[in-house]
Formats: C-alpha cells, sequence, structure tokens
C-alpha cells in the first residue's frame, strides 16, 4: 500500500472518529442549538467517507499494467542464424528468450538451464 493510500486511510479514520462523537454529542441537553455540533459532525463524515473512496481510487490508478516495448536497430546486415542451448544443444525459440534487467536471458526448456545471452566481439 502506498503511503498516500495509508494517510488517507488514516486520517479517514480520525475524521469518522470525531464525526461521530460530534453527531453523539449533538443529541445531549448540554447544547442550545444542536443543529451547529449535527452539522459539523455529518461534515466530519461525508469527508471520511469521500477520503476512504479516494484512497479507493488511488489503488486502482497504481494497478493499471504498463506494457514496455524494446526495438532494437541493427547496425549493418544481420544473418539470422539458429539459435541453440549452450549447455544441451536443444533448438530454442524466441519464447525462450526474456529481457531481465536490461539483459536478454535464455531459458532452455529442455535441460532447464539459464543464461544471459553475449554478443561475441566482431573483430
Amino acid at each position: 500500500m502506498g503511503a498516500g493510500r495509508t494517510i488517507s486511510y488514516l486520517v479517514a479514520a480520525v475524521l469518522f472518529f470525531f464525526g461521530i462523537l460530534f453527531v453523539w454529542a449533538a443529541f445531549s441537553d448540554q447544547f442550545t442549538q444542536p443543529w451547529g455540533v449535527m452539522a459539523v459532525g455529518v461534515v466530519s463524515l461525508l469527508a471520511s467517507f469521500g477520503l476512504i473512496w479516494f484512497a479507493g481510487r488511488l489503488g486502482k490508478r497504481a494497478a493499471q499494467e504498463v506494457t514496455v516495448v524494446q526495438k532494437i536497430d541493427f547496425s549493418g546486415d544481420v544473418q539470422l542464424e539458429k539459435l541453440t542451448c549452450r549447455s544441451c544443444g536443444g533448438a530454442l525459440t524466441p519464447e525462450n528468450i526474456t529481457m531481465l534487467a536490461g539483459a536478454p536471458v535464455v531459458h532452455c526448456p529442455y535441460c532447464k538451464t539459464s543464461y544471459q545471452l553475449e554478443e561475441k566481439p566482431k573483430w
């Protein structure tokens, strides 16, 4: 849970607590005009429900999924070679390659090994 949601829920709990106290106090005999106290309590309760709604919306906004597309431009002619596992020699497909922390990683479905692809120098 983010800090904004946590703070919103805490403030909403405090407003709800004091709103209930103000509404309850409005029914006592100590006030000559209890409507003012009742109004403060109702406004406090409405503000607490508004903050709870707002905190819920913050959670939905944070849960949205982001898709990153990475495109690679090659500087020269590229020749396609058959990709094989360096451990067992099994044939690999593009589905066996994933990007982890910006580096291509191969997961072999045959021998279950994982390793990072490295580009050999051209000289």
